[in-house]
Parts: C-alpha cells; structure tokens; sequence
C-alpha cells in the first residue's frame, strides 16, 4: 500500500496550542506545574492535527494516488480514520485511535469527519491548478540525519511553511540529502532564494523548484536518449548475427500456473491501476494487474495456482463496492484461460520484434 508518508512530508499551517501556552508567563509554582503537564498534550494534538491536515491539504492531496484512491471507493468521498492512523509518520506520533480522535475533533478547514467519528475526507473541492511552483524552493547539502522536524523549524523562520518534502533514495529510502519547501507566500520562497540561509556549520545549494524540475526534467530526457540509444545498437547487432541452426532445440516454455486469472467488471468510473490493485492484493500476491485508467473492467492476475479462486471467494464474502458500484467477478478456467495467456504471448512476440502490428489502430496498446 502506497502511504502519503513516502515521501517525508510534512506541514505547519496553524499556530500550536502549545506554543500559545509557553509564551504566557504565570506568577505561581502551582499553575506553571499545570501548564506543563498539560502541554504535552497540547503538542501531540497540534503535531497529530497539522499532520492530518496536511495530508488532506491542497499540497498534498491532489497527487497523492492512494488516498484520493481511498476516497472514489466511498459515495461521499470519506476515507477511514483507521487506514489515516496507520500511516507510519502519524504512528510514530500515536498509535492510540482515541488519541488520534481527540486531537482531530473541533472546526477544521481542511477535514471533516463523520458523525461517529470513524471517517474523515476534505472539508473542499479539489484546486482546479496547482499554484505551488511559484511558492517552493529547493535545497541541498543537508546531513543525512535531517529530520523533518529540524528542517521545518529551520525555513519556519523565513516565513509559513505548508510542506516540507525530503527526497529518499530509491535503493533504501535513506534521506539523500535534498529537499523542496512549500511556502505559503511567494515573496517568502523568493526571499530565502536570495538570502541562501545556512544552519549552522551546513553548506546549502538553492534553486527555485521550477528551476530545479526543469534540471531534472532535462537529465531525464538525456538518460532517456542514451538508453534508446543503446537499445537501437544492440538491436542492429542482433540482426547482424546469423540465424540460429534451426535443429538446435528450443527452450521449453515455462508452464504458466492454473486458476490464477480473475476477470472484473462493472467497477466504478474514475480509477486507475494504482488505486484497484490494492482491493485485490487484501485476498493473494498479484502478478500482474490488466486495467486501463477510466474503464470499468480488467483482469487481475496471482502468482499462486488457484489464487483467483480463493480471492473470489473472499471478494464474494466481503461483498465490497468499488467507487460505488457493485462489480462482478468471473474465474478464467479451461480455454478462456488458455486464450488470456496466448494474447499475452502475441503481445510480448510483437514487442521483442519491435513491431505496431497487432496492437490495433496505431500499434497502440490501448493503455
């Protein structure tokens, strides 16, 4: 399951209780003592409530695939409070439910939860456009034990921060030493492009985002060119070479495993692989998921023999909607099955020759 805490966030888009608390100065031992104790709390409310808010938050939300995923499987875009809560960052704060509750009850411009208090969704409609570049730098040259609370307090001095994002390596998601900062106002994001702040005894490189995005961008589009490159040489050595002796024997193809196949359909609208695949993977291990973004029917794939079968019957026993319609299932068996795989193979075929036949109009893959 893809988190929202993937990748490192976090926000400070309100004034804490506790900061309230600190600043008043109070004449006796006894009410000092209290304003202690009761300040942890505070704090642990305001870290659990800011980070709910950013992950609903016009900085978040729109590209964040699995709980805007999470919110078309229900009619009125609720999400369970439950599925929040176990994201790893709001673990770390608390994992007591009841906590989580108390510090999200109250008036919020950025959530709403129900009744009983057991789902939450936006308290808006999502921007028609993202306006973050403009309000975003980027830094480097940071140690990699940076936290993310360090690095908020840090640009929290240049103005309101509304989203801090590390960057992870891909290998072991360790912090790579860079990082964007969303500021609320522009002329904050430009002012720290021009002043360049450095912690203390940290050397740190800065570009606006939209700077930095079309660096990368341009990086990518090199690799991308040398790698194609590359692909075209091999592929006109391989031409060169002559022909295998046609006696030589052929590699026995691998058997594909039985009753692993599971067609859907009458899904509701608006999804995409991202956010299907994590309803099927609750009931097996999926190879392979065949569904094109905006339809209403696919295939999903398992690795073990006779997994679509067990999933089907745990779907069935379930009885679950998805993005509000009630979908119908089907276990490919027997020549079925044996077409599936053979269209795949065709498929597969076609590629490795490097060929659009086959693939419908305009060699498309549909997809």
């Amino acid at each position: 399951m893809t988190e929202s805490e993937t990748t490192a966030t976090t926000t400070t888009t309100s004034t804490t209780p506790a900061a309230t608390s600190d600043a008043t100065t109070t004449p006796t031992t006894t009410t000092v003592t209290t304003e202690t104790s009761s300040t942890g709390d505070d704090k642990l409310a305001s870290k659990i409530r800011r980070q709910v808010e950013f992950y609903f938050s016009d900085s978040n939300f729109p590209g964040d695939k699995f709980l805007r995923g999470q919110a078309q499987l229900h009619p009125e875009g609720y999400i369970p409070l439950a599925t929040v809560a176990s994201f790893n960052y709001l673990k770390k704060l608390s994992e007591d439910i009841n906590v989580i509750v108390k510090a999200l009850e109250g008036d919020s411009d950025v959530y709403e939860l129900n009744s009983d208090k057991t789902l939450i969704k936006r308290a808006h409609a999502l921007p028609e456009e993202d306006t973050s570049m403009p309000r975003s730098i980027y830094s480097k040259g940071w140690p990699e034990d940076t936290s993310l609370e360090k690095a908020t307090e840090f640009y929290d001095k240049y103005g309101k921060v509304l989203a801090v994002r590390l960057r992870k390596k891909k290998d072991n998601h360790s912090f790579k030493g860079s990082m964007t900062v969303e500021f609320e106002k522009e002329e904050d994001a430009k002012k720290v492009l021009e002043t360049k702040p450095c912690p203390e005894g940290i050397s740190l490189d800065y570009l606006s985002k939209e700077q930095w995005s079309q660096e990368k961008r341009e990086y990518t589009q090199k690799i991308t060119q040398k790698r194609k490159e590359n692909t075209e040489s091999k592929k006109r050595k391989a031409e060169a070479q002559p022909d295998l002796d046609e006696s030589e024997p052929k590699k026995q193809k691998k058997e594909e495993p039985k009753g692993t196949l599971l067609s859907f359909s009458n899904v509701g609208a608006g999804l995409d692989r991202e956010t299907i695949t994590p309803i099927f993977a609750e009931f097996g291990e999926i190879a392979f998921v065949d569904f094109a973004k905006e339809k209403t029917e696919g295939t999903i794939r398992y690795k073990e023999e006779g997994g679509a079968k067990k999933a089907l019957e745990g779907l069935l026993a379930k009885g679950q909607e998805i993005a509000g319609s009630k979908p119908e299932y089907k276990v490919l068996e027997g020549e079925e099955e044996d077409a599936y795989f053979a269209a795949i193979r065709e498929k597969m075929n076609n590629k490795q020759r490097g060929g659009g036949r086959g693939r419908g109009r305009g060699g498309n893959r549909g997809r």
